[in-house]
């Protein structure tokens, strides 16, 4: 997947839990799945470097406590304004999501995981980035390859 010079191998998935034990069964199946990946514990994203970091989604379950989790999603609006979201087992989330991140939320994952329902909720990423992407693209500037072949 090739989207104006943006290679979808070069993003990862973040995974934000504090169950540890949840966080590690889902990275877990990325990494068997072949999805680079990474799983932090809420307080743990504050101090990750982001910067350089693509996302192909942001996969967030329990926080410890409503403060550290509207600091969360604060920060995420921040670092990653077209990054797909995906909860964990908590569709309830979305009363207390900010409206600038709820246009982003792909989905839900359910314990227990299973292959057909990991599979398709990184369908759904794959393409809500690609959507997010060309938006972006197009809003901002096009690489100049896309217009010489223009010309």
């Amino acid at each position: 997947c090739d989207i104006w010079g943006a290679n979808m191998s070069d993003y990862q998935i973040v995974i934000i839990d504090d169950d540890d034990v949840r966080r590690k069964k889902l990275q877990t199946i990325m990494e068997f799945l072949g999805e680079p990946s990474v799983a932090l514990a809420c307080t743990e994203w504050s101090s990750c470097p982001k910067s350089a970091t693509k996302f192909l989604a942001l996969i967030l379950g329990n926080c410890c406590g409503q403060k550290h989790e509207e600091a969360l999603l604060k920060e995420v609006d921040a670092c990653t304004s077209y990054t797909p979201i995906v909860f964990l087992n908590q569709p309830s989330k979305l009363q207390r999501l900010p409206r600038a991140l709820s246009h982003r939320i792909v989905g839900t994952i359910h314990e227990p995981f299973t292959y057909s329902q990991v599979m398709d909720i990184l369908h759904h990423c794959h393409i809500a980035l690609q959507h997010n992407l060309e938006i972006n693209q197009v809003e901002g500037h096009r690489p100049s390859s896309l217009l010489r072949s223009l010309v």
